[in-house]
């Protein structure tokens, strides 16, 4: 059977044809070209005359009984059924984009893994954390002899300083919102705003950088950036562990993302890991956990769609 899998982001759209897990006719377009999905969808199976029975889109945003739109393209609101009667498929499944890149870690490659911390590989649940514009989270758990996705908004939880200095920007950061989430720091747009609350705590000006900026003057070897990048590496670092004690991890912590991508040798693997490790009486649990980060590839999510077909 040929399924259309997708990968939809707020300025790119990527196609392919699936036949099991194998790709073909992989495509990406501009969405500025398209008004809807619909009509991008039909350009790519006029582009490769393609015929297909099913679909597995992964979009950019939430998903919700099969509906969802794109979080930086509201103008492009799906559902799963429309579309599936729209071009005569048996169903069209919604996802999203970061449940169809957890989907690919049970059978990534070990050349594309860089072990952060050994443990024992086993079929316990997984865990699965990308930094990106948001903080994307899902735990990857296996019941049934197969791997099954399942998908979490906690990056939207509530941030929980586990140190003093962390404790103090929280306290500034109340000051311009109520409510502060995990991604209002551990992310590509709360690199800014944790930056800022660094340099109000000790005493200076925000700065209104942003994270290509912030990355760049560490490149450049300008302190408060090379600072800034090590906190956020730590704050990753404690909110990940928090994650595997929720989902009794013991199979492992993959990080993936664009954000650690950029950041390359930029993100600081030894402020990670000593955060990480930093858990009170479980501590010696939390060491045993494997921690590896996954390198991407453009056409995971691609890959991902096609194996939750």
């Amino acid at each position: 059977m040929t399924y259309l899998v997708a990968d939809i982001g707020g300025t790119h759209a990527r196609f392919a044809l699936a036949e099991g897990r194998a790709l073909r006719d992989v495509r990406r377009y501009e969405n500025d070209h398209f008004e809807t999905l619909e009509a991008a969808i039909a350009h790519y199976l006029t582009d490769t005359a393609a015929t297909c029975e099913a679909a597995c889109i992964a979009i950019a945003g939430p998903v919700t009984q099969n509906r969802g739109k794109l979080t930086n393209r509201e103008s492009w609101v799906m559902d799963g059924a429309a579309l599936a009667a729209q071009f005569s498929w048996r169903f069209a499944q919604l996802v999203n984009d970061f449940v169809a890149l957890a989907a690919i870690v049970p059978d990534v490659e070990a050349s594309r893994l860089t072990v952060l911390q050994n443990g024992e590989e086993s079929l316990a649940p997984k865990v699965v954390i990308g930094p990106g514009t948001g903080l994307g989270v899902a735990a990857v758990l296996h019941a049934e002899s197969r791997w099954h996705v399942v998908a979490s908004e906690a990056g939207n939880t509530a941030f929980a300083p586990a140190t003093a200095e962390s404790a103090e920007w929280l306290e500034i950061a109340w000051r311009r919102q109520p409510y502060i989430r995990s991604e209002d720091f551990i992310s590509g747009r709360g690199l800014g705003f944790l930056h800022d609350c660094r340099i109000i705590a000790q005493g200076g000006e925000p700065t209104g950088m942003q994270a290509e900026a912030i990355y760049a003057g560490s490149v450049a070897g300008e302190v408060d950036c090379q600072q800034t990048l090590r906190c956020f590496s730590a704050l990753l670092g404690s909110f990940a562990s928090d994650i595997a004690l929720s989902f009794n991890a013991q199979g492992g912590v993959y990080l993936c993302g664009n954000i650690l991508e950029k950041l390359g040798s930029h993100f600081d693997q030894t402020a990670f890991m000593n955060a990480f490790t930093a858990k009170g009486d479980f501590t010696t649990f939390i060491e045993a956990v494997p921690v590896y980060r996954i390198s991407s590839r453009d056409e995971d999510a691609l890959a991902g769609a096609a194996s939750l077909m």
